[in-house]
């Protein structure tokens, strides 16, 4: 395959197509450039979001191979309903409140059935290869589920403050407040102490 690019677009000579340079989107342009089915435009949108959606997932499941499926499902839904996303809005909130709603609901379905044994389902043995072990053994144990989300999206899932403030729908100083409470309960429990 041959290619050449100048400032704006990339030829790809095996397909004879012209399209824009990948690190000329943003999300908000990779997302309008999906409705007409760019599928560069959707590989811009999963790489520059998975690890939030996979973290948005995570800490409200608690489960790593959960989370992934309902991270593919986030894209999925995402690629279906791409047409009714509203350019200049929020597009990381747009994505992870798709991430949540549905990770909410698979919670709230597996809540609902029976478990027979408790030991096949402990949630705890799904991360004994993190590095992050202790801190996700006392995010589950110590933090309610706002503080888990809170910590998780932020440390492991890379998201700024403010982009947390936007998909709760919070104001940035509360974030900020409920975070940084997380990190004490957290430094405690790790420190020796109870809550």
């Amino acid at each position: 395959m041959m290619s050449f690019q100048n400032d704006e677009v990339v030829f790809d000579s095996k397909t004879k197509n012209y399209s824009p340079k990948q690190d000329e989107y943003t999300l908000d342009s990779a997302i309008e450039a999906m409705k007409s089915g760019d599928e560069r435009a959707f590989e811009f949108v999963y790489n520059e979001t998975k690890r939030a959606v996979f973290y948005c997932a995570f800490s409200i499941l608690k489960d790593r191979g959960l989370a992934e499926d309902i991270m593919q499902n986030t894209y999925i839904k995402v690629k279906q309903y791409c047409g009714s996303y509203q350019k200049g809005t929020k597009p990381m909130a747009w994505i992870t409140t798709i991430a949540r709603n549905l990770s909410i609901n698979e919670h709230n379905r597996r809540k609902r059935e029976i478990y027979t044994d408790f030991q096949e389902n402990n949630v705890h043995g799904e991360y004994t290869l993190s590095d992050n072990k202790l801190i996700l053994q006392a995010a589950f144990e110590h933090l309610n589920e706002r503080e888990r989300q809170l910590v998780i999206m932020h440390v492991l899932g890379g998201l700024k403050h403010r982009e947390l403030a936007e998909i709760f729908s919070m104001p940035l100083g509360t974030v900020l407040f409920k975070y940084n409470s997380a990190l004490k309960k957290l430094r405690k429990y790790i420190e020796g102490g109870k809550k």
